[in-house]
């Protein structure tokens, strides 16, 4: 019992490092287009890019994050 609650938390480990790292590249591409917007290199097609991928991987950790409290209601 104590192995397979061992396991389960270090599963839980890996998906939490996955989820770091995800938002960690939605920033990194938001802060591309900001500083291509300070520059003036304003590009509406790399702004909107962004915002759907920010927009659709902020709802995947989110639900993601959810599921790990799925079983406690």
């Amino acid at each position: 019992m104590h192995l397979l609650r061992s396991i389960m938390f270090q599963h839980n480990r890996f998906e939490l490092a996955e989820l770091k790292a995800e938002t960690l590249s939605i920033k990194a591409t938001v802060d591309y287009c900001i500083q291509h917007y300070i520059d003036g290199n304003n590009d509406p097609a790399t702004a909107s890019m962004a915002k759907l991928i920010a927009a659709d991987k902020a709802v995947e950790v989110v639900d993601r994050c959810v599921q790990f409290f799925g079983g406690y209601g």
